[in-house]
């Protein structure tokens, strides 16, 4: 009888961790636990480590280590920023655009924020997963606070088009006060990031465990 081989083939929902990864994660796992927000030297000790990281991924994307914040993951990232941001601007404006085929961290999170008085238009897109800069534009309104779009698909692999969409939105008499490119998928964010700095990001996503592949 043959032996069975089991093929992954879902690297873009999650990844096994690289050894030279592992390598440096034991010691915070093995020794080095301490509560980083607590005030005793291991505790201290974790909390270096974190804002060296934190300061480390800033220097890669050109942000500042403030802007830098680690959660639980890509869905955690997707409902903090539509509700945080929902709940800053809620006395500005109460619409929000997004597509027909995000995530359902954005999907579930705008159902919820329509529930709590807020109107959400979904963009359709064409039958390659595309997003029309035209249809986007149409869509903007004076009462519009966030354009959430993802900017790899995590089914179909679509890059959209983010510097035409970009190009929309300022093209528009409105100013979108907001604009969220989830980028959870987008394996090459970082090489874009630091090659294409005028990428129009307000907020992005981006996960360790798909970055470590």
């Amino acid at each position: 009888m043959s032996e069975t081989r089991r093929v992954y083939m879902d690297y873009s929902a999650t990844t096994p961790v690289k050894k030279e990864v592992l390598d440096q994660m034991i010691p915070y796992f093995t020794e080095n636990f301490g509560n980083p927000s607590s005030l005793y030297t291991i505790g201290l000790e974790a909390k270096a480590a974190v804002e060296k990281a934190r300061a480390q991924v800033a220097h890669l994307i050109g942000a500042e280590p403030s802007e830098i914040y680690f959660d639980g993951g890509g869905s955690e990232s997707d409902n903090w920023v539509l509700e945080s941001v929902a709940d800053q601007l809620k006395n500005k404006g109460r619409h929000i655009i997004t597509s027909q085929i995000e995530h359902h961290a954005i999907l579930h999170t705008c159902d919820y924020l329509e529930k709590h008085g807020f109107e959400v238009t979904y963009l359709p897109v064409d039958h390659e997963g595309f997003v029309n800069p035209d249809d986007l534009e149409k869509a903007i309104r004076p009462d519009t606070i966030l354009v959430s779009i993802m900017f790899v698909n995590n089914e179909i692999g679509t890059v959209e088009p983010i510097k035409e969409l970009r190009t929309s939105m300022e093209s528009c008499s409105i100013p979108i006060l907001y604009r969220h490119w989830e980028m959870c998928r987008l394996m090459s964010a970082i090489w874009m990031l630091i090659s294409c700095p005028s990428l129009p990001i307000r907020f992005m996503d981006r996960r360790a465990r798909a970055a470590c592949s």
